[in-house]
């Protein structure tokens, strides 16, 4: 099996990253682990096999976890990390340290699970298994084979009925920023967002919070309380101080019960000083080296950190920024980065949505940007919202708008629409996002004829 056969293979699954992401919530198919559990079972129980960080929340928790796995991965340890979605290929999901998973041993390992698939699929009394599954299992199973010290998983949606959620003996748990988002999936409120994302908690691990409404943090200690579970809470155990930024990053000193670590991160935005304030008290809160040692590797760690698509410069001239904020507090956050940032400077915003998400609110709040001009554009992906229906929602906010075709147009569009010292800010889905990259670093995408979630 090469690596095209094994796309072909995945692409005969369940894809809930698409139908079931866009259904009404009264259509939403009923999820369980019993499956999960089962086929996990056949394979030896792989996700038992490491020691786990796992990672939820509704933004931030990708440039946690890819702070975490650059850190420990600098004190010399083996990581495993997996994330979703991808941007360029679906390499990207399964990681040594942040190096994605080779074509081969992709191959080579969904070969050695397929079996189990195939044996499970032809028993027919455990449901449907997903695509998501399946990748989780592979991430587990790889993990295991190579013997990583550490698992870093991110969670896919949600978390207590999230294909990751499987893991025992949990070290760290990390719950960044909460919000509303897939609320036909997992709620209409952020209490019952939270309740659900609450279900990674396990017993006796460390669990980090980040800055919470005061609900959402009620109900995290009363998880803490059930599960003997011990709850550090970011912005008050550890508090975070800006420095210096510029376009290549930013500095930042976090004070925790371990002292102060000044530390350089080449992410740009405040909230990544959030996330590098969980990601320094999920390291902190595992004993691996002495303390001297540990700031060492951690600083080292974080300056080299890359996570592409998130508040990313792709351009210098004219300047053009992208990130894959896709629901409307994580539009307002990176809004309200770019007006302090750019106040003042002519910008043109390239923009996409996808269904699933609340993209009528974020057209909300990308209106108190301010362009001068809208280009709306739609990725290769199939829950992409159509340009027609964007250029009118923009319009409807005041704003000048006209559509493209595809985003390399919208692109192209905004470039020549824009002087050397304008900006252009692409946003609204990190589908829309991937191909922005693409184009302009000449990225050969990953195509998937037919298949309903493709970049």
């Amino acid at each position: 099996m090469n690596y095209s056969e094994a796309l072909d293979k995945l692409f005969t699954l369940v894809n809930t990253e698409g139908a079931v992401l866009s259904a009404p919530r009264t259509a939403q198919p009923r999820f369980d682990l019993s499956r999960m559990n089962t086929m996990l079972a056949r394979l030896g129980n792989p996700q038992n096999h490491q020691k786990t960080i796992h990672v939820t929340g509704t933004k931030g928790k990708g440039s946690t976890s890819a702070m975490v796995t650059s850190a420990l991965s600098a004190s010399g340890l083996s990581v495993g990390f997996f994330s979703s979605p991808h941007l360029h290929t679906f390499r990207e999901r399964i990681r040594n340290g942040l190096s994605p998973i080779s074509e081969e041993e992709f191959a080579s390992i969904l070969k050695k699970i397929w079996p189990v698939i195939d044996e499970m699929s032809q028993e027919g009394i455990h449901g449907r298994i997903t695509l998501f599954e399946v990748l989780t299992a592979m991430a587990f199973s790889w993990f295991s084979e190579n013997n990583f010290d550490y698992q870093v998983m991110e969670v896919g949606l949600g978390g207590t009925l999230d294909a990751t959620n499987v893991v025992q003996g949990t070290k760290v748990c990390v719950i960044t920023s909460i919000s509303l988002d897939h609320t036909n999936i997992l709620g209409n409120t952020v209490d019952e967002i939270a309740r659900d994302k609450a279900g990674i908690i396990k017993p006796d691990a460390v669990v980090v919070s980040a800055p919470q409404y005061p609900k959402v943090i009620e109900i995290l200690e009363e998880a803490c309380i059930q599960k003997g579970a011990r709850l550090i809470k970011i912005g008050e155990d550890y508090r975070w101080k800006p420095g210096k930024a510029n376009l290549r990053g930013q500095q930042v000193t976090i004070t925790g019960p371990y002292g102060s670590s000044n530390l350089w991160i080449p992410l740009l935005g405040n909230h990544q000083l959030e996330n590098a304030s969980c990601a320094l008290a999920t390291l902190e809160s595992i004993d691996v080296v002495s303390s001297v040692e540990k700031k060492c590797w951690i600083s080292r760690g974080f300056k080299q950190v890359s996570w592409p698509g998130r508040m990313e410069v792709l351009q210098d001239n004219p300047l053009i920024i992208a990130d894959g904020a896709h629901n409307p507090y994580s539009v307002q956050t990176i809004v309200n980065e770019l007006k302090y940032q750019f106040q003042g400077i002519r910008c043109t915003l390239v923009v996409g949505f996808s269904r699933g998400h609340d993209f009528n609110g974020m057209a909300k709040e990308l209106a108190c940007l301010r362009p001068d001009l809208v280009i709306a554009t739609q990725s290769r992906n199939s829950r992409s919202v159509g340009t027609t229906e964007i250029v009118r929602l923009m319009q409807f906010n005041g704003l000048t708008a006209v559509g493209t075709d595809n985003v390399r147009q919208g692109v192209e569009q905004a470039i020549s629409n824009s002087g050397p010292n304008d900006l252009i800010f692409i946003t609204g889905s990190l589908f829309v996002v991937a191909e922005a990259r693409g184009f302009l670093f000449r990225i050969t995408p990953e195509l998937y004829p037919g298949f309903d979630r493709r970049i």
